[in-house]
């Protein structure tokens, strides 16, 4: 995990009082979403709108609901 990410969920926790159990769900889908762009050969800086909604896109065909991918 690096700092970015290490901030951000100390942040869910803090400021806006996460259970651990959504931290770890939080967790989970940051592990997910960096495996993907891995995966595809994208650099984190070169993300972009297209990026998140092609991850979007197939966490829904692998049967995640729609509240999670709103997470």
């Amino acid at each position: 995990m690096n700092k970015v990410e290490n901030e951000y969920l100390i942040y869910l926790k803090a400021e806006r009082g996460y259970s651990p159990k959504t931290i770890d769900s939080y967790t989970r889908d940051i592990d997910l979403f960096n495996a993907y762009i891995e995966k595809e050969g994208v650099l984190f800086d070169a993300v972009d709108k297209v990026i998140i909604r092609d991850f979007l896109a197939t966490e829904l065909m692998r049967g995640v609901s729609n509240r999670s991918c709103g997470r």
